[in-house]
């Protein structure tokens, strides 16, 4: 599936979510929380670039309960600190549904201040949806009720990787990751008893 197809389906499925709660009678609002300056703005603009694709989509057609789709974009300048006061602001804003991507450090202070959020103002959840963060826990034991995400993680990855070269009958017995030191290459060391056998990390 294409990139941005895959964004206009998280953004289609974080709307059809609310239609399970009270009616909206304002058009729904989708805040982007996304890393838009500074050295890792490419990331950042390529997560905006698809999220405004899929909503320009979702407007061509008709949009929600005949409204448009709005959306919203907050630059977190790719800090958990610059995260948390955007996402107070996008929920000043009357933001329903917050998206966001690159950065499993980012996704975990969004995904703990959406889970407060809701548990301290029921009846006006926000939906979390994830198209990047890739940390383990955030859907292990981060996860929680309004946390959506569409994407991998390592395991998912290094698992097709060595699939895919078995299949293609890569030469090599093992497969090795030279990774960074943050939260992704920690996963890949991490002992996966879903991993091949074949797959070692050191």
């Amino acid at each position: 599936m294409k990139r941005k197809q895959l964004f206009r389906l998280a953004a289609l499925a974080a709307a059809t979510c609310l239609a399970g709660g009270t009616a909206l009678a304002d058009p729904v609002k989708i805040g982007l929380l996304e890393t838009l300056s500074g050295p890792q703005a490419s990331s950042g603009l390529m997560f905006r670039a698809g999220v405004r694709y899929g909503i320009d989509r979702i407007n061509a057609e008709g949009g929600w309960n005949g409204e448009p789709v709005q959306l919203l974009e907050y630059d977190n300048r790719g800090g958990p600190t610059g995260a948390a006061d955007k996402l107070k602001a996008a929920i000043a804003d009357g933001v329903h549904v917050v998206v966001r991507g690159a950065s499993s450090a980012v996704g975990g202070q969004i995904t703990e201040d959406v889970r407060k959020h809701n548990l301290r103002n029921p009846g006006k959840e926000l939906i979390y949806v994830n198209v990047g963060a890739e940390a383990l826990e955030l859907t292990g034991e981060k996860c929680h009720f309004h946390h959506f995400r569409y994407a991998g993680n390592a395991q998912v990855r290094a698992k097709a990787l060595v699939l895919a070269m078995k299949k293609a009958n890569a030469p090599g017995s093992r497969v090795y990751a030279i990774n960074q030191n943050y939260s992704w290459g920690g996963t890949w060391s991490r002992p996966s008893s879903t991993a091949p056998a074949s797959a070692a990390t050191r």
